[in-house]
């Protein structure tokens, strides 16, 4: 038993105790870092977080990001195997509230000048989306310029920069059936995708509140109302179409799905932006101008909640959630 105690210590909090085995690996706080820059002659430092390390970074985040942007999402290791001693997303929650999760970052990306250097533009938050195919490959960027904070996208694959504008477009435009939700316009900048970038309260956040609160009753109205509103127009069509295999795959699948066209498959509800009078849409370059079945639509939406609001599954069981808009997992 001790020598396996041993074995927990060296492997999984070594870099806590300072690689005691390695000789030329130091590791630092953020106050020890920054207090040894600055004692070097380096005043002027600004902080980012790559994450989820800086070996193989999908985010980087800064100070005015961190809080805001969701820090914490589950990407695949690619060094060591880890173990799971805690649950970190509650883990980033508490580090949260605490105004201290800078302190318990994986690693840091610092800036060190003798100087301050004034950009024309300040970086506030980088994801790559590595995990797609190549052609589909975004690179966002959120960024402050004259006083405006905006989002910035680009297509990072091979053609990805000239088809990106083209069918932003071309969907920002089509209008859902419902007028109460509309997608945020955009405009073209040398080949990237501008829009401003919205700070109200998302359809995510506020079914986690809910969700905290014990108020599934309210989580199920709130998921329908969505579905009527958006999905209004569906209707039982042949959606196996070569533009929908091409995306999808030829698996032959049920016939008697009810679909939607245009249809946004990446509408989940940290995309959804809640007004008094009116709702936007984010991040609907996955809209696709076939039928797509609405029962995939709303099961991804459904999913992604489950995926990211720890409290939900102890409200009711996900496939009960499912089951609410007729989606199971037999009969496929």
């Amino acid at each position: 038993m001790q020598a396996r105690r041993k074995i927990i210590q060296i492997f999984i909090f070594f870099g806590i105790d300072g690689y005691p085995e390695n000789h030329s690996v130091r590791t630092f706080s953020k106050e020890e870092l920054g207090e040894l820059l600055k004692n070097s002659g380096f005043p002027f430092l600004h902080f980012y977080y790559p994450y989820p390390d800086y070996k193989f970074p999908t985010e980087i985040f800064t100070d005015e990001s961190l809080y805001t942007n969701s820090y914490g999402r589950n990407y695949p290791v690619y060094t060591d195997k880890t173990a799971a001693l805690f649950s970190e997303s509650e883990g980033v929650k508490a580090f949260e509230k605490e105004k201290i999760l800078d302190r318990f970052v994986n690693s840091f990306l610092v800036e060190a000048g003798k100087s301050e250097v004034k950009e024309e533009e300040e970086i506030l938050y980088v994801k790559l989306n590595q995990g797609r195919k190549k052609r589909f490959r975004l690179l966002t960027r959120i960024i402050r310029r004259n006083g405006e904070n905006l989002g910035r996208k680009r297509g990072y694959g091979p053609g990805g920069r000239k088809g990106l504008w083209k069918n932003w477009r071309s969907l920002e435009q089509k209008a859902w059936a419902h007028d109460r939700y509309q997608n945020l316009p955009c405009k073209a900048e040398q080949g990237k995708i501008v829009y401003p970038l919205l700070n109200g309260k998302t359809l995510h956040q506020e079914i986690r509140e809910l969700a905290d609160k014990g108020n599934v009753d309210e989580i199920k109205e709130l998921l329908k109302g969505l579905y009527q509103e958006l999905f209004a127009a569906r209707k039982v069509t042949d959606y196996r179409t070569e533009e929908f295999r091409q995306v999808f795959g030829s698996y032959e699948g049920r016939e008697d799905y009810e679909c939607i066209c245009p249809a946004n498959v990446d509408l989940i509800c940290s995309n959804i932006f809640m007004g008094e009078k009116e709702n936007q849409i984010i991040d609907y370059e996955w809209m696709f101008s076939f039928p797509v079945p609405v029962n995939f639509i709303m099961w991804r939406l459904i999913h992604e909640l489950y995926t990211h609001i720890s409290k939900l599954p102890q409200l009711i069981h996900e496939d009960d959630m499912m089951a609410e808009f007729g989606i199971g997992y037999t009969g496929l």
